[in-house]
């Protein structure tokens, strides 16, 4: 299974900085987890790699594994390019089947097909290299299978994204609506690059003080960590909140979650998630809580699409909605749109014979094999994680990077045994080859020997017929006289 980060590893929050274990956005990994939740049951031995490992260690995937499994977001993206390229050769080195679970397009909210063409070329091998390996490749949504089709690939399967289906074919209850939208506990989450109104988020902030913002970019993360962050990331909205003077961090209660458990159960107590953040509001709606996304491109119109998920396009210069709109928005589109969103699903990976734990009699070993929740690194009006808990994390860190380095190590000598093996049979075969050679040419020389031989007779046999002719024609002289 291609992950982040493997879910059945402790988590700790200066590693997950330092190593970039959520990929730039801790959103990655509610849907990463939720795949590899999906497959773990019993009689299934699911193994968790980075991008990084599959590369480095794809000779042994032919050796160990009987399919991989590739979760993806939107990786049809021009920041995208190096990191698909890099994935589209590593399956090229596969010999067992690969499944993509959840691809996706992105351009403007407008679905744009023309602004995509940058990428066309890096999607097209992408898609070719999967269906070397699959019957067909699982989508986000609409827009990116008549993207792929645009390309040529009709071999494609709307799923939507693994994270609606951690209850599987339910949803849990949602929590009552709130009949007022006056001091609410209001979950919410930003993206740097999306349209946002400073005056909006300001009065939100002031109107709210049981408001609390879930960021989600790992410059955040160092930010919340060390107070802040050493270079500062694309913050190109007036207002955003990028630093920690910000009334959301301030003023409120920041927390980033790198354990979707913690991030789901504090999301129970709130009455609303709404942001730009798909996976933010996904967790909202895995909570029980009212949700609302405010689309600002495809990646998270055809995802709110799909699941039937209360939005609002604010992309285009359009108004960010006021709390009434939002919570006067239809949610039961969502729940009666689950039942078939997850049929779609589950009958994907039926067709490509992935086992799941969705199946007939199947056992679930997920939550069995997790480590215990790891709480969220939070920012309390202003208060920063303690100095204390800081050095924890580094000296924790530190010992388990001696010990993983330990461990990459014993598999580097292990490799090398392997491939010294190989190369001493090489060296056998290339000896026994020679001497093979060397009979060879023994043989060719005695057949050469014989071939003169019999070269000679046939000379010989040639040369009878006219010492007969003559032999006979002196007889018949003979008889003559």
């Amino acid at each position: 299974m291609r992950v982040f980060r493997d879910p059945f590893q402790p988590v700790n929050p200066v590693r997950v900085w330092r190593e970039n274990q959520v990929s730039g956005n801790t959103g990655n990994l509610l849907f990463s987890d939720a795949a590899v939740r999906a497959v773990a049951c019993e009689d299934v031995e699911v193994t968790c790699w980075t991008d990084a490992e599959m590369s480095e260690r794809a000779e042994e995937v032919a050796e160990r594994f009987d399919h991989v499994v590739i979760p993806l977001a939107n990786a049809f993206r021009n920041a995208y390019r190096g990191r698909l390229q890099s994935l589209t050769s590593t399956i090229r080195t596969m010999a067992t089947p690969v499944t993509v679970l959840g691809v996706g397009a992105q351009s403007s909210a407008d679905y744009d097909l023309e602004a995509m063409a940058s990428v066309d070329e890096t999607a097209r091998e992408f898609a070719r290299a999967v269906l070397e390996h699959s019957g067909a490749i699982g989508v986000r949504g609409e827009f990116t299978a008549r993207y792929l089709a645009s390309l040529g690939f009709d071999e494609v399967e709307v799923i939507g994204c693994p994270s609606m289906f951690v209850h599987g074919d339910r949803m849990p209850a949602q929590k009552p609506l709130a009949d007022t939208t006056t001091d609410l506990a209001i979950s919410l989450g930003l993206t740097p690059d999306a349209p946002m109104d400073a005056q909006w988020l300001d009065e939100l902030v002031a109107q709210h003080p049981r408001l609390s913002y879930i960021p989600q970019d790992r410059i955040d993360l160092e930010t919340m960590i060390w107070g802040h962050a050493e270079v500062a990331g694309p913050r190109s909205q007036a207002g955003f909140p990028s630093d920690l003077s910000h009334p959301v961090f301030a003023d409120r209660v920041a927390r980033i979650h790198l354990d979707p458990r913690s991030w789901i159960e504090d999301l129970r107590s709130a009455d609303l998630a709404i942001g730009t953040r798909i996976h933010g509001v996904i967790a909202g709606l895995l909570a029980g809580i009212p949700a609302h996304l405010l689309v600002h491109d495809s990646r998270t119109r055809e995802l709110a699409e799909h699941f039937g998920i209360p939005h609002t396009r604010i992309d285009g210069g359009r108004a960010l909605p006021s709390l009434e709109e939002v919570l006067a928005a239809d949610a039961s589109s969502t729940y009666r749109a689950h039942p078939a969103r997850w049929e779609q699903f589950s009958a994907f990976l039926d067709r490509q014979d992935l086992p799941h734990v969705w199946r007939e009699s199947a056992v679930s070993t997920y939550d069995d094999r997790l480590p215990p929740v790891t709480a969220p690194v939070v920012v309390d009006h202003g208060r920063t994680p303690t100095p204390a808990e800081v050095l924890a994390w580094v000296e924790e860190y530190h010992s388990a990077s001696v010990v993983r380095l330990e461990r990459q190590a014993a598999r580097q000598r292990a490799q090398l045994r392997r491939q010294a093996r190989t190369a001493s049979g090489l060296r056998r075969e290339v000896k026994e080859l020679r001497r093979d050679a060397r009979a060879a040419d023994k043989r060719a020389e005695r057949l050469a020997g014989r071939l003169d031989e019999l070269g000679a007779q046939v000379a010989e046999l040639q040369a009878a017929p006219s010492g007969l002719r003559e032999r006979l024609g002196a007889a018949v002289r003979r008889r003559e006289e």
